[in-house]
């Protein structure tokens, strides 16, 4: 529980990039996926 709340904290002060899923085609070429897009920050 306390590893959850820190990784909140963290990502409200400096969140980490995305994450994308590969997909392997053959041995020179993958398949990028990315998952939800962020929303930029806004100005408090």
């Amino acid at each position: 529980m306390i590893e959850g709340g820190r990784r909140k904290i963290a990502n409200r002060i400096s969140p980490d990039a995305g994450f994308v899923t590969l997909a392997e085609i053959d041995n020179q070429t993958a398949v990028v996926q990315r998952g939800v897009e962020r929303q930029p920050k806004t100005a408090r």
